[in-house]
């Protein structure tokens, strides 16, 4: 008996004409190590949400066939009984952190599944220590990086010791260390437990190494290869930076001694110093927790420094329907709130109050330029999550803002969507004599589209310089294969 067996599986989400997955056929074994892969929105996240029974107990939409889990069909389980055997680690941890701090996050699962609390404590300071974390006990979620709650979420499911574990893009919040930390975990609880992985990625050649069996996603159906060594084999196309042509350096944006921390705790960005013109396409890396994130949003004035200045060109009149500055969230989820892709295009230039005749207009250029056309009329959370992610960073730009903002903008999002993603948007700033600064663990994306870097470690700007000089000096830290 296969520990997983799914038997012509059918899902379709409300809306869609056509299934995201359609007649799945597989089976899984005890120990197996899996990797999950396929193009941005091939339903990779939707097939983990029927093997934990997200979906169809939590999901709307059309469910057909079975998908049984040690002979229990997932279907007539509770989230509860199926939870005790399954873990999902989602892409984006805030959709699973529930309480204040690491501690009670780590425990909030073991006090539901009745572990005596004399247990708990001890658990709690072994799956800290599993994943790198050991210090963070009464640390606040609240305060942690993007790649830190990934890492506090997959601690909070390994405590809890699940028979089959289920990864979303385990990787896309980390830095290269941390994803080398992660993958050495997982393949640890595979090897010493035995508990079976499925690991849905865009990144191929990282995962390939550690799994037995992998799956490919197309036209929502599943294609086997029993071995991963010919997707271990295949080279990594290299990259070829864009020619960004600078028409002018006048400067946007001025940061002078600016520092910034939380009331109470250690200061998260000290002394930074640095300017940004018009036109430039500027890369912002750094280990997860280096203050990437915070120093986007005091650029984007949503965070007050504790000192220093920040000053702002105001010299650009803006029209109406226009913005001054641009800010995409790692986890888009956080700025989408109109109900189709058409809505949220117009929603920021309609408050603004650009005229109807003007309104429609830009929209339609944002969705053409975009390759929008065949879901604008879709609910955005009804996308994949690197759909959702160009969405939002449309949205910000049919704001036509001087400076726009990314946060990890490879969330979610195979090579081929990120890259026309980026060579769109690369296009459109670099015509209009725009700014863009985005963070990033990735160097290839760095390598190919920005003209300068910015490196933060604990706090402090290590590295600002061109992008031929970080090639010199950095590039092979940053390197992930």
């Amino acid at each position: 008996m296969s520990q997983i067996e799914i038997t012509n599986l059918n899902f379709t989400y409300p809306g869609r004409s056509e299934p995201t997955l359609n007649r799945i056929n597989t089976t899984v074994e005890k120990g197996d190590f899996v990797l999950l892969t396929g193009k941005t929105a091939s339903g990779k996240s939707t097939l983990l949400k029927t093997i934990n029974g997200l979906i169809p107990h939590s999901s709307r939409g059309k469910f057909q066939g079975n998908v049984r889990i040690d002979d229990f069909n997932v279907s007539d389980l509770t989230l509860a009984d199926i939870g005790r055997k399954v873990g999902l680690l989602f892409q984006n941890p805030d959709n699973q952190l529930f309480c204040t701090t690491v501690e009670d996050e780590i425990g909030f699962g073991l006090e539901n599944m009745g572990v005596p609390l004399s247990c708990i404590d001890r658990a709690i300071d072994e799956a800290l220590d599993l994943v790198g974390l050991g210090g963070f006990r009464q640390r606040e979620t609240s305060t942690l990086s993007g790649g830190e709650k990934q890492l506090i979420a997959l601690a909070s499911l390994s405590a809890m010791k699940p028979q089959i574990l289920l990864l979303d893009e385990p990787t896309s919040y980390l830095d290269v260390n941390s994803s080398r930390d992660v993958l050495r975990i997982i393949s640890e609880l595979n090897k010493k437990f035995e508990i079976t992985i499925i690991v849905a990625t865009h990144q191929i050649q990282t995962i390939a190494a550690f799994c037995n069996l992998s799956w490919s996603l197309r036209n929502g159906q599943i294609t086997e290869e029993k071995s991963t060594q010919k997707l271990q084999s295949k080279k990594t196309q290299a990259w070829k930076r864009s020619a960004i042509h600078i028409q002018n350096r006048k400067k946007l944006l001025k940061m002078t001694n600016t520092s910034f921390n939380h009331e109470g705790n250690p200061e998260i960005l000290e002394n930074i110093s640095f300017q940004i013109g018009y036109g430039e396409i500027v890369a912002l890396m750094g280990p997860n927790g280096s203050g990437k994130t915070t120093l986007l949003m005091l650029m984007a004035k949503l965070l007050r420094p504790t000192s220093g200045e920040i000053t702002l060109d105001d010299c650009r009149s803006k029209q109406k329907g226009e913005g001054k500055i641009g800010f995409v969230f790692q986890n888009a989820d956080l700025v989408l709130q109109a109900q189709t892709v058409e809505d949220e295009i117009k929603f920021g230039p309609l408050n603004f109050g650009l005229k109807h005749y003007l309104l429609e207009k830009r929209s339609n250029e944002i969705v053409d330029i975009f390759k929008m056309s065949s879901y604008k009329n879709d609910h955005p959370y009804a996308l994949s999550g690197g759909q959702r992610q160009r969405v939002a960073i449309a949205a910000n730009l049919s704001l036509n803002p001087d400076l726009l903002l990314l946060d990890e903008p490879t969330t979610g999002q195979d090579t081929d969507y990120l890259n026309t993603t980026m060579q769109i948007l690369c296009h459109k700033i670099s015509n209009d004599n725009k700014t863009l600064i985005f963070s990033s663990h990735n160097a290839g994306l760095v390598l190919r589209y920005a003209d300068r870097v910015l490196i933060l470690n604990r706090g402090k700007l290590a590295f600002d310089g061109s992008i031929d000089k970080f090639i010199d000096s950095h590039a092979s830290t940053f390197i992930q294969y």
